[in-house]
């Protein structure tokens, strides 16, 4: 993707925390299928470190939260909520040393990723899609090529949406299981830090 590109480039910790996410949503997945305690350990762990990372992981902890609890809700397995808590507790317990500064930078101006002078419109949520797909490069595509972009991401959404419904009336429920873990994945974070700006 251009903004992973775009942020190894730049040595930010931005493609760290895409790393760090990934590999917690890939050991909850595993965790969740297995239930072995090395997978939740291993969740843990990835979590912890996507803390240290980035305070965004917050979000990404929301998307993870939403799918257990739709896989729970399908399944009928609501063990599997306490286990991804227990494994996100542990996390914030390997954070707490840093528990101090966090709180320390997000009260005093939180890092100025935070807007202020009221809620952002529709058009800034736009623009973090946008952003998180293309990059800040933005400015260099014209303005037919940006709007391609926007179209391609508003129909392979409706798409992932369409496919999810339809798997779900088959009783498919793996291809609903990863469906719907690829739109929360996607949308919660985006949709949080939006609402929180």
């Amino acid at each position: 993707a251009p903004m992973s590109i775009w942020y190894s480039q730049q040595v930010r910790m931005y493609t760290w925390l895409g790393f760090w996410a990934l590999l917690s949503s890939y050991f909850l997945v595993l965790a969740l299928d297995r239930w072995k305690a090395g997978y939740w350990a291993a969740y843990a762990l990835a979590c912890a470190a996507s803390l240290y990372t980035h305070y965004y992981t917050v979000f990404v902890f929301l998307a993870q939260g939403l799918f257990v609890l739709y896989a729970a809700w399908r399944s009928r397995r609501w063990r599997d909520v306490l286990r991804t808590a227990g494994g996100m507790l542990g996390s914030v317990v390997l954070f707490a040393p840093w528990l101090p500064t966090m709180i320390t930078q997000v009260t005093s101006g939180g890092g100025g990723w935070v807007a202020r002078g009221g809620t952002p419109g529709p058009r800034a949520l736009l623009e973090i899609l946008v952003g998180f797909s293309v990059g800040n490069a933005r400015a260099l595509y014209p303005s037919w090529a940006r709007w391609l972009v926007y179209g391609l991401l508003a129909g392979l959404s409706a798409w992932a949406v369409i496919r999810a419904i339809r798997a779900s009336a088959r009783g498919d429920r793996a291809e609903s299981r990863g469906v719907a873990f690829a739109l929360l994945y996607v949308a919660a974070p985006v949709l949080a830090a939006w609402l929180v700006s």
